[in-house]
């Protein structure tokens, strides 16, 4: 519920419309010109498809749809930054990721919300390091 309001809230403050322009930067992204704002798009898409050329007797070619995962996330007025990933199964919806966060600098972030661990091997960092 916070998520939508805070979207709001900022998209509101903006005094006249932002023109964003697509891009193919490290996914699909549309970007404001002073690069302020921006909303990146990407997807999960997992598939199993069967084929028979040819038309084989007795085989069907068949394709499934495993799973999907939508991704959406964004900057606003260079510092706040938000991600959704929601996640549909056959019965059931649920947010793999919701957060909404700002940077205090270049190389720090605040983050609040849902966040998954990082696969690619990184751990946090500890005070110890």
């Amino acid at each position: 519920m916070f998520f939508p309001i805070f979207l709001l809230a900022a998209l509101a403050k903006a005094q006249e419309p932002v023109a964003l322009a697509p891009a193919f930067d490290d996914g699909f992204t549309f970007r404001s010109a002073d690069g302020a704002h921006e909303l990146t798009l990407g997807a999960l898409l997992q598939a199993n498809l069967v084929a028979f050329p040819g038309g084989e007797p007795g085989r069907m070619s068949e394709s499934d749809l495993r799973r999907m995962r939508l991704e959406f996330g964004g900057l606003l007025d260079r510092v706040w930054r938000f991600n959704l990933e929601p996640r549909f199964t056959s019965d059931e919806f649920e947010f793999e990721e919701a957060w909404v966060g700002f940077d205090l600098s270049p190389d720090a972030h605040v983050m609040l919300g849902r966040m998954k661990e990082p696969k690619d091997g990184s751990a946090p960092i500890t005070p110890e390091q």
